[in-house]
């Protein structure tokens, strides 16, 4: 007989095998119920996670840098290119000091004059800076006119510009590189060709400042090398040549069928008035309402551009960024040669494309529609770090459910499971008992005692005992499901129901369950033999009242042991008497 430990061991490692399953699925339901919510928070705070670590001076102190933009900051194209920068210098620790020159308001020499004695006066009021940054055209001549006396001896890096020579000339300078604003005519004029075949004619706005020019002349030399055999002519309009009213009746006359306005860059016309990229924008589309106004150099659209393909002033401001970078840990600006190759961004207005019925799938996988029609798709775009929350709070709902679901369906099953024999137990079978009598269809009952059992205990321990319920409930799930189902009821007692019976098949059922109970059982005692008795009722045969029908099984079950146990009896009437004794019996200790 095993010892007081090993039992107590044996019965600690059968209580916890109803709950080890369900543990399992329940560190598996946290497992993805954490993941869910790391996911939550990282979209919800989006952090970089594999930021590179910032490379300081020596000093420890920041590098100072001095970045001079051509205009201010609400020009169009300032934020990106700024935003690119400090990106671009996003390894260093830096202090950017910014001047804008505004040149689109204040261009004339006493304009340049005065913003050359401010930067003198701070400049001589401050440390000297590390870095000098120069963003377009009008920055950088304006460092080409007071070099030697303000720039000689400080790296300079310059981006956004379009007069080539004017870049190409200042590089051979030993402390100055940086990056041209070279356009993409090419691209530009075949998408036009394909969107827009019977518009052959192409307008060309310009003006004459320096920026201007520096574009059409790289225009110019793009038309001179092109090989193509389309049937493309080009006119000028240079609104620097025109009043405003002249200009006006120029637009006017472009605004033809067979037109395209490419609209490159202006700031004034002949008699001095000065155009904001918006105000001159308005003035082409009022003059040249039925022609499709195209930019290259700049993306700001809405107010009748139909769009462009455009250089990127974030990525350029990111280069700019990465080659100080270069300079600032060592490297030489001599070394770094300038760079021409842009990259470029498709833009296009939705209105527009629509008053020339333009469909999406014509242009540019990567190109970006302005306004574009609302729907599902267009709304997850540009809402997508909401949607991607909702749709993750969404899916850890889902998660939730799904977890407490299984958990609530794991808590039913065990408090229907015995929790020794891992079979049905009595809340189980008598569920199933009131649902065949709702249905109405024929069942029988058995009700199984394993005899002598009180004595078995007595003689081998309760161990052996446990092993003896388990070894009789394997047997009893050995039947189809289909056919019966049993379930421990409480000690060594067994009930089973036999679905869709009548007498003879309960009879059948009775006997096979002796006869799959003669075999021994092993043990960890040896093998045991053991007989059962059973007795059983069928409904509606014997009785259609529900707490008669298990009187009539005990009533029966107590005939087979009034005979000698190790059988069956099926109910009788015969048999009513035996119910009182049997219910006596069985608030009695067994004899």
């Amino acid at each position: 007989m095993p010892s007081m430990r090993e039992y107590i061991k044996i019965h600690q490692n059968k209580l916890n095998i109803s709950f080890t399953g369900w543990k399992c699925k329940q560190r598996h339901g946290m497992f993805i119920f954490s993941l869910a919510i790391i996911l939550l928070l990282a979209v919800t705070f989006p952090c970089r996670a594999f930021a590179q670590e910032k490379i300081e001076s020596p000093s420890a102190q920041p590098l100072r840098i001095l970045c001079i933009s051509s205009f201010n900051y609400s020009f169009p194209t300032v934020p990106d290119q700024l935003n690119g920068l400090a990106d671009g210098l996003d390894t260093l620790f830096v202090d950017i000091d910014y001047e804008f020159m505004d040149a689109k308001n204040y261009y004339k020499a006493a304009d340049f004059a005065a913003f050359h004695d401010y930067l003198v006066y701070k400049i001589n009021q401050s440390k000297p800076f590390d870095l000098i940054v120069l963003c377009d055209d009008t920055a950088l001549h304006f460092c080409m006119n007071y070099y030697d006396e303000m720039f000689s001896e400080v790296p300079i890096v310059f981006m956004g510009v379009n007069n080539l020579a004017d870049a190409a000339t200042f590089a051979t300078r030993d402390n100055v590189t940086g990056i041209t604003e070279t356009l993409d005519f090419e691209s530009n004029l075949e998408l036009i060709q394909t969107l827009f075949p019977d518009r052959t004619h192409i307008s060309i706005v310009i003006d004459s400042t320096s920026t201007a020019q520096g574009e059409y002349s790289e225009f110019q030399n793009y038309l001179e090398n092109r090989e193509s055999d389309d049937n493309l002519n080009f006119t000028v309009i240079n609104a620097s040549n025109y009043s405003a009213d002249g200009f006006a009746r120029a637009l006017q006359q472009a605004n033809q069928r067979d037109s395209l306005i490419i609209d490159l860059d202006y700031m004034e016309d002949g008699e001095g008035n000065v155009y904001t990229l918006k105000t001159g924008t308005i003035m082409i589309t009022n003059n040249a309402p039925d022609v499709p106004i195209w930019r290259i150099t700049l993306s700001d659209m809405g107010m009748g551009v139909f769009g462009g393909i455009s250089y990127s002033y974030y990525d350029a401001g990111v280069r700019a960024g990465e080659i100080a970078v270069q300079i600032l840990t060592g490297a030489a600006p001599s070394a770094i040669p300038i760079e021409e190759n842009g990259i470029y961004q498709a833009y296009f207005d939705q209105a527009q494309m629509d008053k020339y019925m333009i469909q999406s799938s014509q242009l540019p996988l990567d190109s970006v529609i302005l306004n574009p029609h609302q729907s599902v798709f267009n709304f997850y775009k540009e809402n997508m770090v909401m949607m991607n929350l909702i749709l993750l709070i969404i899916a850890l709902m889902i998660i939730i459910i799904i977890i407490l679901s299984r958990q609530n369906q794991q808590r039913g099953k065990i408090i229907q499971q015995d929790y020794l024999t891992q079979m049905p137990n009595r809340l189980f079978i008598i569920r199933r008992f009131s649902s065949l009598i709702e249905s109405g269809n024929p069942f029988g009952l058995i009700m199984l005692d394993i005899d002598h059992f009180k004595k078995i205990n007595d003689t081998w321990g309760h161990l052996i005992g446990d092993e003896l319920l388990i070894g009789v409930a394997e047997r009893l799930k050995s039947f189809p499901k289909k056919e019966a189902i049993f379930a421990r009821i409480g000690g060594d007692e067994f009930m089973g129901l036999v679905f869709n019976a009548d007498r003879e098949k309960v009879d059948a059922i009775c006997n096979e369950l002796l006869t799959k109970m003669k075999d021994d059982f092993p043990t960890s005692a040896g093998n045991i033999h053991i007989t059962v008795s059973v007795g059983a009722a069928i409904y509606p045969t014997d009785t259609t009242k529900a707490e008669h029908l298990q009187n009539y099984a005990d009533a029966a079950l107590y005939e087979t042991k009034k005979n000698g146990r190790d059988g069956y009896f099926l109910f009788e009437s015969s048999m009513i008497n035996n119910i009182e004794k049997h219910n006596l019996q069985k608030n009695q200790k067994e004899p």
